[in-house]
């Protein structure tokens, strides 16, 4: 049995996690309270989609990219250090997933945040930087 590569499980929860998140800020627009957290939802999963759409490689073995990868990682490349630390990416997800805890659809969306923010944890208290996949 193989180990766990958290750094890859965290990054599959984020980008399911995002349509999640825009699902239910699109319920959430309709006569719900607290309309702000659904334009608030629909607005952040597009961020969170665009960030973590780009696959980490594996500490062993081979990945295969997502497809247009390639087109979006040099783009987040170019940040350097801000979005290649995972504990950075620990504070992120967090942080985006407080305000999606206010509105009832949602609050799903925040879970996954949540649980992909806990997974960056344990991922950089094991590891430091992020490899992508496709890139030298």
């Amino acid at each position: 049995m193989g180990r766990i590569e958290w750094a890859i499980w965290a990054n599959v929860q984020a980008v399911y996690g995002a349509p999640c998140t825009l699902m239910g800020g699109i319920i959430g627009v309709f006569d719900f309270k607290n309309q702000w957290a659904a334009y608030y939802a629909i607005a952040i999963s597009v961020i969170v989609w665009l960030v973590e759409y780009p696959r980490s490689k594996r500490r062993k073995g081979n990945t295969p990219a997502r497809p247009f990868q390639e087109y979006i990682a040099p783009i987040w490349n170019a940040f350097g250090p801000i979005y290649k630390f995972y504990y950075i990416r620990f504070i992120f997800h967090l942080a985006v997933a407080i305000p999606l805890f206010f509105c009832l659809p949602t609050i799903l969306g925040g879970i996954f945040m949540v649980s992909s923010g806990t997974l960056y944890f344990v991922v950089c208290s094991k590891y430091s930087l992020i490899h992508l996949a496709g890139l030298l």
